[in-house]
């Protein structure tokens, strides 16, 4: 989820969306597209590509999902 439409590449409308928080606040998506992510890779960083980021305006942060990130083939080490 994205907060700014202006980051995602090939943006469109979708029809709204309801999303609930963990904190229990509802959210609205009023449109998708994809995006380039720089990411810590190392002492350098990676750019990669995520597909179908909702946009989300009265969401504060951009929030990666960790489960599409693995299903794109990308592989994660939290330390």
């Amino acid at each position: 989820m994205i907060p700014s439409h202006h980051r995602l590449i090939n943006f469109q409308p979708i029809q709204p969306q309801g999303i609930l928080a963990a904190d229990k606040k509802h959210f609205e998506a009023i449109g998708k597209g994809d995006m380039f992510v720089q990411v810590p890779n190392g002492n350098k960083s990676k750019k990669i590509y995520v597909k179908n980021m909702l946009y989300t305006p009265n969401f504060s942060v951009t929030l990666l999902s960790v489960t599409h990130i693995t299903q794109a083939g990308y592989i994660l080490h939290f330390k």
